[in-house]
């Protein structure tokens, strides 16, 4: 089996060839954050500028300045966070393929 992202290199002529010669059926998820894991990262890291935000009082900063609390932030995550997220991708694939596609709780 395939899951296939919707990427149009994925979908060439050639593409398509390779799939039919070696019988793979293709499933074609809805973009989410299902098969995206950055996403789940950016997620973390959204919540964690917010909490700063009103633990710091901050209500207005400059790009420059937020922007370096973007990357502290980033750089701050815990490995074994990002390595967890990355770890689930098998698990979010199984759940997909259950799914026939369909979003699920990720």
């Amino acid at each position: 089996m395939w899951i296939q992202d919707g990427d149009p290199s994925r979908n060439c002529a050639a593409a398509r060839t390779a799939f039919k010669d070696i019988n793979a059926s293709l499933m074609f998820p809805p973009r989410s954050p299902d098969m995206n894991p950055i996403e789940t990262l950016f997620h973390l890291v959204r919540k964690k500028l917010n909490k700063q935000a009103i633990s710091n009082r901050i209500t207005k900063e400059t790009y420059e300045q937020f922007s370096e609390r973007v990357v502290r932030t980033i750089n701050g995550m815990p490995r074994e966070s990002i390595d967890k997220i990355v770890e689930s991708m098998d698990k979010r694939m199984d759940l997909v393929v259950q799914q026939n596609g369909k979003r699920t709780k990720y």
